[in-house]
């Protein structure tokens, strides 16, 4: 009788690697292409923490709640490097964090819905030397307050440019 284990050395059980390479939390669950992971004190918020980039890149909406529980924040990375074209962002988000749709060279029309009053850093930004990303309708939040350092993600924002912005009277801070 011959048992073989499984475990190597030095492997985590609480993280998966994705077809990308790309270690992901084993909390994380797709909702029709949204990866998502259950937040807050409770656990009683989700988290936007991916997309799979093989659905429908145009018209993305993130969803109001997904398993009866609303869509809070758009977290790190989320959209990172994806070929979304345009996304709106349902009126439930809050707080969109850090880099959450850099390097999205294909995106062309972001809405932030109107409940989003807090985004991160580098948002929308694209590497230096690399295409330059052109978004060509950014909408922001009339309820927003605070707008991280340098949504661009760079300080020259050569590389991304956008077309339209108007950035309301509710912004009280502007990190640089």
């Amino acid at each position: 009788l011959m048992m073989t284990v499984g475990i190597g050395i030095g492997s985590n059980l609480d993280n998966i690697v994705n077809e990308n390479y790309t270690v992901i939390s084993a909390d994380d669950a797709v909702f029709e292409g949204f990866k998502y992971i259950a937040d807050g004190d409770e656990k009683n918020e989700i988290t936007i923490t991916g997309y799979t980039s093989d659905l429908d890149l145009t018209n993305v909406v993130i969803p109001d709640e997904i398993d009866g529980k609303p869509v809070t924040k758009i977290g790190a990375g989320a959209f990172k490097s994806s070929g979304i074209i345009s996304l709106t962002v349902s009126d439930s988000v809050t707080t969109i964090a850090d880099y959450a749709f850099a390097y999205c060279y294909s995106l062309k029309e972001l809405n932030l819905g109107k409940n989003v009053t807090s985004i991160g850093d580098g948002i929308i930004a694209s590497e230096a030397y690399k295409t330059a990303m052109y978004i060509e309708k950014l909408t922001l939040s009339d309820n927003i307050k605070a707008i991280g350092k340098n949504i661009y993600g760079s300080n020259d924002s050569y590389y991304t440019r956008v077309g339209s912005l108007n950035v309301p009277a509710s912004v009280s801070s502007i990190n640089s």
